[in-house]
Order: structure tokens, then C-alpha cells, then sequence
């Protein structure tokens, strides 16, 4: 809208023929003034001269705001069209001899015809509704000019030489930046519900992680299910044949030895279907629970300085990957913050996003995941700490350095960290073995005296809020009910927060599933059949949901609505609808919502 009505007062380029026009003809500026104020025509001019005068009329016509609101209003009724570009692509067969009414192009569909469109595999095109001459007619009558046959040339040249081709690139521009800001809140979106997962409700013991290979076989390392800490670490070949498989088991059987395994991590990578059913059939293992976790980012991970400090320079790359896999299950927020948000693998069409908007977005979502979950200020690493808002990375290697902290007042002591910054930070840094238990939640330090009032008002003692903490989440149900009758304040709320105290991570996701026995296969998906599965990723068109067959299903976003919540980490009953082999693809539909709580 800036654009329309800072036109009129912009000057042509240099080049244009309006520009050569007034350098031949100065006049015409004066005779096209008085036309569009006061409908004069001009009378005795040369054909050299009336060709400048036309010229610099066409130039006003689609400079003046009234012609491109005309314009705009034409082309929300236009349409976009796909055909078969110099060097097709299967990857878009789906959008040749597309078309579509532009305002109910989706954002998804923008970007994939603009990538499409750039690599010749598809060619574009951009109509307005009606016919050429019904828009100059309109031109015409909103400029005041139709019974005016002097400017009939120049309405047809300003429609079909600037303002038609204008409104075609408005129109493309208006959609993809539609299209980008949606692709972006999604992508952050997705990254916050990732981080906000909970780990596993699993016995205390090691976890088993699996890297999946094939000429380099798995890398397989037990971490600690306590700590995180890596314990040992070891390759299995990967088995071919099922004389190969059993020798396989054998060796991976050998290699856990003593160590108690409550559950398998397994990278969702190349051949991870293989190393699904060597874990199944390994004795030791046959029985315990596995779950398929992320790859994204662990290669690049395990070979930065962080990791390598964090391990030991002793410890090879592929046993650092591995580790991490373990580590992604039993706590995922602390292990997905030491990742660069965009290659966590959540987003579409990131590559073509603003990199610096996403940037920002993507922080942003990692900030708020970490400020909302709470971060222990004594367990958390610095890579974790650093992403509370208000602290950097020099605070959270101060507060790493200065533990144990047995209260939240013992934070003041770090260097570095004022008063200031102690008021931003307080109420996200949590102190779990505090002897004041309201440190353990998310209530700021400045309001533990009216916090207290208003819980002894609803009968709330110390023990209550200390077992709210060590559970994690809120206070009780009938709790919530007295606290609702106090009058309505901003810390009445905050202490009916589900996510008050302790780790709140089950209240905001239910944990993963976690499978046993041998994996089912693309052939066990037939059209009907009913699975439990859990969503990864989410995406405006759509839902994909692990099914456990090896292949991600679509959920169509047509087959679920907001109320359904479907976001990464949920649990969803889903029917299947459409199976397709060759191309590896399932269809889903929505059977039945599972709750979100465990």
C-alpha cells in the first residue's frame, strides 16, 4: 500500500520509454496532467509528439494508485497455472496441467512451484480474471477516462505493458512471502514440541545405541541411563544373509555382556530397518524395549569441539554419534539445544526460507521450549543453560563452574550475573534440593511472599508442593479448584500452571513408544488396518505419523482440525487409507485422538 501511494511521486528509470519520451517531448507531462485532472485532450500534435504524450500517460496510468488497486482486485480473481517446464522432473509430475484460483493456492504448493519453476521443471504462468479488454475498460472507468479515445492507446499499453506483468509478480511475490512466513512458524513450531518431548518411563540400567550402517557396519556404544555417561562402545557388522544375522546376534550378544539394557536407542538412518531386526533377534535383547530416534545433526555433532571436550579426543566420531543417540532418548531437550536448530529436520522447503528470519524464529522457539520446561540450574549442561533467556554463553560456563547452588539466592555469588540478570533468569533457573521448595518452580523470588499467602489460603502446605516437584507439573486437581476461588491475579495462574514445578515435560507430551519383538514391514500396512502411532513431523499440508513399518504415513491436514492437536510427539490412532509400494507411500486417516498425557 506504501508502494501505491509513493508511485505517483517516483521518478521513471533512466531507460524507459517514458523517460526517452519526456526527453523528447517535455511537454508531455504538463498535457498529461491536465487529461487526468481535467479529462482536456490534446489537439494538434504531431504523430512524433502524441506517440511521447501516450508514452508518458501510460507510465502515470500505472503509476496512479486508483489503476493498481483496479489491478489487484483483478488478479484476486485471477489463477496460476503449471505445465511441463525444459527439464522435467517426477519429483513435480503431481503439479503439471495444475491450476488453481490464486487465493486458494496453499503456501506449500508457492513453494514447491517456485523451486519447481527454477530448476525449468515446470513453467509458470499468472492470470487475471477476465479478458484484456474488460481490464482496460476497467482502467478506464476508474480513472474517469472512458469516453476519452486520445487515452485508449495508452490504457491498453499501461495494462498489458506494466501494470498486467506488475500484477503478475505482486501476486507471485505476495503468495511466497504468505508461503515463507507460514513454512517459518511452522518449522518453529515443530522445533519446540520436539524439544518439549519427554524421555522414556524406563528402570534404571544402560541404554543401548545403535547407529545403523552397512559397509561400516553399526556403531553400537551402553551409556549410563542415569548420567548419560559413555560406558563402552563397539561396531557389529552389518548382517546380510541370515547365516550373517545370526553370527550378527551372536557378536552384539557378546558385546553387551554385564550390563543391564533397558532400552535401545536406534538411529532412524540408512538401514535402520536392519538394525530393528538384528536388535529383535539378539537374545539378550528380544525383550527389551527399543525406540527409533532422530540422526539429524549427530554426525555433524560428534565432530565439533564441543563433543570432543565432552567425550575425550580418545573417543572416535562414530562412538560420539552414538552416544548422542542414547543420550536424544533419555533427556531430549538437553541433547537437541547443542544442535543448530535448522538441522533438526522438522521444517520444509528451509533452504529457501529467509535465513535470517528463520534464524530468529528458530531461537526464539528453543528459547521459549527451554524457559517453559525449566532448566535445573545444578544438572543442566552449559549448551543448555546458555539457552534460557537472559543468560549467554559465558553466564551458563560461570553457573557450570560455580555448583553445586544449594538455593536460588546462591546464583547471586556467579560471577557476572547482577541483579539485573538474576531478576530476568530466576524464575526459569530451577534448585530441586532447595530448603525453599517454591525454588524448585516456576514462581519468581519477588513473589514467594504473596505465593505462600494465597497457598495457605487454599490449604497448600510445603509437602504439596514439594511432591508436585519431584513428580513434575502442577498441583492437584482439587487444589486448582480452591486456588480458582481466590480472587484472579496473575499469580493465581501461574500457580494453576500445569507446568508449575520439577520437570514438566509429561504434562506438555506423553512419552515415546517404545516397541518390542521384530518390526513390522510396509507389507504388514494394509488398507484399513488400525495402528498407534506417533507424530514426527508436522507440515501445512499434512501430519507424518510413524507407524512402526518403516515408512512415515500422511496424515492430510483435510483429515483432522485444530481441536485435534496434532503436533510433534503426539500420540495418534490412525487407519490406513492407501498404500503404494513402489513409491513408498502410506495414506492415513484419523481413527481415534489418543490423550496426551501418559
Amino acid at each position: 500500500a506504501l508502494d501505491d501511494a509513493y508511485a505517483p511521486f517516483k521518478g521513471s528509470a533512466k531507460c524507459s520509454k517514458a523517460a526517452k519520451a519526456r526527453e523528447d517531448f517535455p511537454a508531455s507531462d504538463r498535457i498529461v496532467a491536465s487529461l487526468l485532472a481535467r479529462g482536456e485532450e490534446p489537439r494538434h500534435l504531431h504523430p512524433k509528439q502524441k506517440e511521447c504524450v501516450l508514452l508518458v500517460l501510460a507510465d502515470a496510468v500505472a503509476k496512479d494508485p486508483r489503476a493498481r488497486a483496479a489491478t489487484q482486485r483483478r488478479f484476486v480473481r485471477g489463477t496460476v497455472a503449471a505445465k511441463k517446464g525444459k527439464e522435467p522432473n517426477a519429483e513435480y509430475r503431481f503439479y503439471e496441467g495444475w491450476s488453481r484460483p490464486l487465493r486458494r493456492v496453499a503456501g506449500h504448493a508457492w513453494l514447491a512451484l517456485e523451486r519447481a519453476s527454477k530448476a525449468k521443471a515446470l513453467s509458470l504462468s499468472i492470470d487475471p480474471g477476465g479478458d484484456d479488454r474488460e481490464a482496460v475498460r476497467d482502467l478506464a472507468q476508474c480513472l474517469n477516462l472512458r469516453h476519452s479515445k486520445f487515452a485508449a492507446p495508452a490504457l491498453k499499453d499501461a495494462w498489458t505493458r506494466l501494470l498486467k506483468p506488475r500484477g503478475r509478480r505482486e501476486a507471485k511475490r505476495d503468495g511466497l512471502l504468505r508461503a515463507k512466513d507460514e513454512a517459518i512458524a511452522c518449522f518453529a513450531s515443530n522445533v519446540k514440541k520436539l524439544l518439549e518431548q519427554a524421555p522414556p518411563l524406563i528402570d534404571d540400567g544402560s541404554v543401548l545405541a545403535v547407529d545403523p550402517g552397512f559397509r561400516h557396519g553399526h556403531k553400537c556404544c551402553i551409556v549410563s541411563g542415569r548420567d548419560g555417561s559413555l560406558l563402552t562402545h563397539f561396531t557389529v557388522d552389518a548382517p546380510g544373509a541370515e547365516d550373517d544375522m545370526k553370527q550378527a546376534s551372536k557378536r552384539l550378544d557378546g558385546m553387551i555382556g554385564d550390563h543391564t539394557i533397558t532400552c535401545v536407542a536406534i538411529g532412524d538412518g540408512t538401514n535402520t530397518r536392519g538394525a530393528q531386526r538384528l536388535v529383535a533377534s539378539t537374545p539378550k535383547l528380544s525383550k527389551v524395549p527399543r525406540a527409533v530416534v532422530r540422526e539429524c545433526g549427530a554426525s555433524v555433532y560428534s565432530a565439533s569441539d564441543s563433543a570432543a571436550k565432552e567425550f575425550g579426543e580418545n573417543v572416535p566420531l562414530s562412538a560420539r554419534g552414538a552416544a548422542s543417540l542414547a543420550r536424544r532418548l533419555l533427556d531430549p531437550l538437553g541433547e537437541y539445544v547443542k544442535l543448530d536448530p535448522k538441522t533438526l529436520g522438522v521444517g520444509s522447503y528451509q533452504h529457501d526460507l529467509d535465513a535470517k528470519q528463520l534464524r530468529r524464529a528458530l531461537d526464539g522457539a528453543v528459547e521459549d521450549a527451554v524457559s517453559g520446561v525449566g532448566v535445573d540450574a545444578n544438572g543442566a549442561s552449559s549448551a543448555l543453560l546458555e539457552r534460557v533467556a537472559g543468560l549467554n554463553a559465558t553466564l551458563a560456563k560461570a553457573l557450570v563452574a560455580d555448583r553445586p547452588f544449594s538455593s536460588r539466592n546462591d546464583l547471586k555469588r556467579v560471577k557476572g550475573l547482577g541483579p539485573k540478570t538474576f531478576d530476568n533468569v530466576a524464575g526459569f533457573l530451577r534448585v530441586s534440593n532447595s530448603r525453599e521448595v517454591l525454588d524448585a518452580t516456576r514462581i519468581h523470588p519477588d513473589d514467594y511472599g504473596e505465593a505462600w499467602r494465597l497457598l495457605r489460603k487454599a490449604g497448600v502446605s510445603s509437602d504439596d508442593v514439594q511432591r508436585a516437584s519431584v513428580k513434575g507439573g502442577g498441583l492437584g486437581s482439587d487444589t486448582i479448584e480452591k486456588l480458582r476461588r481466590l480472587p484472579p491475579s496473575s499469580l493465581v495462574e501461574l500457580l494453576c500452571d500445569p507446568c508449575l514445578a520439577g520437570d514438566a515435560r509429561y504434562v506438555l507430551a506423553p512419552p515415546p513408544i517404545l516397541e518390542r519383538g521384530a518390526p513390522l514391514t510396509l507389507k504388514d500396512c494394509n488398507v484399513g488396518r488400525v495402528f498407534a502411532g506417533t507424530v514426527r513431523n508436522v507440515a501445512p499440508f499434512g501430519a507424518f505419523v510413524d507407524i512402526g513399518v518403516g515408512v512415515d504415513g500422511l496424515l492430510h491436514s483435510s483429515q483432522f482440525g485444530p481441536s485435534d492437536r496434532i503436533e510433534i510427539g503426539a500420540r495418534v490412532d490412525v487407519a490406513v487409507v492407501e498404500v503404494d509400494e513402489p513409491r513408498r507411500r502410506v495414506g492415513l486417516r484419523l481413527a481415534r485422538k489418543r490423550g496426551r498425557d501418559p
